[in-house]
């Protein structure tokens, strides 16, 4: 799937780190609130896609899995 290949991508870059599954806790590879951040903002720009703000929670961008699964709900 070319979305979830875009946000590991996105997500590895961002945390320096490459060595998650889709279902690791994030945090443990090095995901703060800052992070979170610069993750939504770069995947709100690849993907031309806007959150709602009752999306930005830090549960939603937990995991890879959980991100692909906040991404798809907003994706044309």
């Amino acid at each position: 799937m070319v979305t979830k290949d875009i946000i590991t991508k996105v997500v590895q870059e961002i945390i320096n780190n490459n060595e998650f599954d889709e279902d690791d806790d994030l945090v443990m590879y090095g995901m703060d609130s800052m992070n979170t951040i610069r993750v939504v903002v770069e995947l709100e720009t690849q993907l031309n896609i806007i959150f709602p703000d009752e999306e930005l929670i830090s549960d939603n961008f937990s995991s890879i899995k959980k991100i692909v699964a906040v991404v798809e709900k907003y994706s044309n």
